[in-house]
This record gives C-alpha cells, sequence and structure tokens, in this order.
C-alpha cells in the first residue's frame, strides 16, 4: 500500500490483528504487513487508541 494511503480494517481483520498481538509470535511490523497498514495503527490498536474492542484489556502486548 502507498505511504499516505488510509485503509479501513473490517472488524474482522481487527479481531485478527488482536489475536496476533495476543500470540506475541511476529512484531507489530510484520502484522502491519500483513493487514496492508502502518506500525503506527497496529501500535494504537494494540493500546486501545483505534478499533478498540468492548470487553479486552489493553495494551494487548508490552511495548516492542
Amino acid at each position: 500500500m502507498a505511504k499516505g494511503v488510509r485503509k479501513k480494517l473490517s472488524e474482522q481483520e481487527v479481531y485478527e490483528i488482536v489475536v496476533e498481538l495476543y500470540s506475541n509470535e511476529i512484531t507489530m511490523i510484520e502484522i502491519g504487513k500483513d493487514f496492508g497498514v502502518s506500525k503506527a495503527l497496529i501500535s494504537k490498536i494494540n493500546r486501545g487508541e483505534k478499533y478498540a474492542i468492548d470487553g479486552y484489556h489493553y495494551p494487548v502486548r508490552g511495548n516492542e
């Protein structure tokens, strides 16, 4: 995805990102690449600042 182009994530994609964050198996950079978004957005999802899911405790994983 070109720099500066914004992608709206689906609810399913957000859940998949949170699962990846919980698994702690790949970096936030790799998760971002897999979903076509920046590490910054993954970090915001991790902290519950964007696309927060009710019932989840944030941050999902520690800082990278």
